[in-house]
């Protein structure tokens, strides 16, 4: 009996002990439960504040966040992979508009008929940009803040691609025009949000507390960025690649041996009296085959002394191209206007090109470009430059109203001669023109203001502005002779869109210059948030106790304030212009010229 009572007392023993040991494990196991529910509502709130930090610098948030709200439950999604998705939704969306525009009805005037055939290639573009943007995050073995520049700068073009062709398809009163401006309310505003995301990037990983993967704010910050002129000492340098022979005047005629850089041979000649291969430039861009030959950088053209009428497109997939003429002797001319031929602007460019942006540009050396409508055929463009990486040396662009057009992506001038009347250097590309000369001629007679610089930038996160370094802005001939001069407003610039920016550096400006320097945007009030800049100039229109008393305009005494206006931050010529010097032979300054 006392053995089959001990043996109960243990079995009931061994249960409650099993019974305890599975309520620890039990209690264990909820605890564990809860802990892993507790990280996940952890992870999943950390991942919504996440978009929500993303989003901060849109300007369209609520279409933002519904953009990246796939990713507020994925706890492992880095700030790369936010700005990913931002920019294959704005992919998606200009896909969108593109297919609205093509498949727009025949059955329209041919004016519209031709906005639509250009607003779709400018769309085509703008996706181009994209697609290559995202290739390069996915694909390039650097940190983010290697390339976050170069994000910004194609981000910038597929923005303003996309203004672009919003203005040419608002001139149409057709019905078509209402379907494809509404599939563009969202790709604007999602490209928009796209590039504010890369802007803002170096605050997004501040804010939420993560390493900096190897990114160099210095590089995500244009406005701030001091790096590329500081010495190890930490004094201010003054980099260049000036060469001795330098010293000639700004727009003077080029060395006796005009011509590519060295050991470059053309591919094609181009001679009026048939001493080259072909007799038009035209037949000659026609001959160029993509993708080059293995080993084979550029695609050469000399086009000899003479007189081309004739308008060249080098189309965007034509990388690398090089033209070259004989100074003063080869002239690309053409009269059309937007008066005389009922054209919108960019279409009365001489040359009109459209090349990849992937770091291969344009060249040119020794030729005139010149639109010979005259000042009454107003809006007449004389060269239209829509190149990443585009160099113009020694060559004389010659119009009156809207004479270059910097219209996209990154470009540098150098010894070169523009003319014009009003608003004669315009765009929205970042354009550096240095050792120049700036010549105002004598507009029609109903035309009394005239402007040197119309930057195009609608926003200040956009990668974009003029900058006249070194340069000298004069009168020509017929402005000289002019015996009522007072008649005339000369103004450097005006603020074209609400972002225009806009630099002058180190130039010598003539005493004709009113002395309020800059004029207002008619009907608008842009002046209140453009970024205009000067620094270090001289001549009697340097003056500046007399400029216009607008917050946006910086008289800057500081070489640091001025630096992020330079050729080696604001165009990052550092990374490409010393390859094109080795073709194209242009000297170049990365920084200053005085200290």
């Amino acid at each position: 009996m006392a053995n089959k009572n001990g043996l109960v007392l243990s079995s009931v023993a061994l249960i409650l002990l099993v019974a305890c040991a599975l309520g620890i494990i039990a209690a264990m196991h909820f605890k564990s439960v809860q802990q892993e529910e507790q990280e996940e509502d952890d992870e999943t709130t950390t991942s919504v504040k996440a978009v929500t930090v993303v989003c901060q610098p849109t300007q369209y948030k609520d279409a933002c966040q519904r953009t990246l709200a796939p990713l507020a439950n994925h706890s492992k999604a880095t700030p790369k992979d936010y700005l990913l998705a931002s920019i294959r939704s704005a992919k998606l969306e200009v896909h969108k508009v593109l297919q609205a525009a093509a498949n727009s009805s025949d059955n329209i005037p041919p004016q519209d008929r031709a906005r639509i055939h250009e607003c779709t290639k400018l769309l085509s573009f703008a996706i181009q940009d994209l697609e290559s943007t995202v290739i390069t995050m996915e694909t390039k073995n650097r940190t983010l803040g290697d390339h976050i520049k170069d994000l910004r700068n194609r981000l910038t073009a597929v923005y303003s691609f996309q203004s672009q062709c919003k203005a040419t398809i608002n001139k149409s009163g057709h019905k078509y025009k209402s379907l494809i401006l509404e599939f563009m309310l969202n790709s604007t505003q999602l490209s928009d949000n796209a590039l504010a995301i890369a802007s803002g990037f170096s605050e997004i990983i501040k804010e939420l507390n993560i390493d900096q993967f190897a990114f160099s704010l210095d590089d995500l910050n244009l406005q701030y960025s001091r790096r590329l002129l500081q010495s190890q000492d930490g004094t201010t340098s003054l980099p260049t690649l000036l060469p001795a022979r330098d010293s000639r005047r700004p727009g003077s005629a080029p060395a006796p041996a005009p011509g590519p850089g060295p050991e470059a041979k053309p591919d094609i000649v181009v001679a009026k009296d048939g001493s080259g291969r072909f007799m038009t430039i035209g037949e000659a861009v026609a001959t160029y085959k993509t993708p080059l030959p293995p080993g084979k950088q550029r695609y050469i053209i000399y086009v000899k002394a003479g007189e081309y009428n004739e308008q060249v497109v080098i189309q965007r997939h034509q990388e690398n191209v090089y033209i070259f003429g004989d100074g003063d002797g080869t002239i690309v001319t053409c009269d059309k206007s937007a008066v005389k031929h009922k054209l919108e602007t960019p279409y009365t460019a001489t040359f009109d090109r459209f090349i990849a942006a992937e770091g291969k540009g344009f060249m040119a050396k020794s030729m005139t470009f010149r639109n010979t409508a005259g000042p009454e055929g107003e809006q007449a463009v004389a060269l239209r430059v829509q190149s990443e990486g585009a160099v113009i040396y020694l060559c004389k662009i010659e119009g009156y109203l809207d004479t270059l057009l910097c219209q996209n992506y990154r470009q540098f001038y150098r010894e070169c001669v523009i003319t014009g009347t009003i608003d004669f250097i315009f765009g929205e590309g970042s354009a550096v023109i240095q050792k120049s000369e700036i010549v105002v001629r004598k507009p029609k007679a109903s035309q009394n203001n005239l402007v040197i610089v119309a930057d195009g930038n609608e926003k200040p996160y956009q990668i974009g502005g003029l900058v006249l370094h070194n340069c000298t802005v004069r009168l020509d001939k017929d402005m000289e002779m002019e015996v009522d001069k007072g008649k005339y407003n000369i103004y450097l610039g005006r603020p074209w869109m609400p972002s225009s920016t806009s630099a002058i550096m180190e130039s010598d400006l003539g005493g004709f210059l009113k002395p309020e320097g800059y004029v207002p945007w008619p009907q608008a009030q842009n002046e209140k948030t453009c970024r205009f800049f000067e620094y270090n100039n001289r001549g009697a229109g340097a003056t500046s106790n007399n400029r216009v008393k607008w917050i946006t305009l910086n008289i800057l005494t500081d070489p640091a304030q001025a630096q992020p206006y330079t050729v080696a931050t604001f165009i990052d010529g550092k990374q490409w212009l010393q390859q094109q010097q080795k073709n194209i032979g242009a000297p170049f300054y990365l920084g200053f010229i005085h200290s």
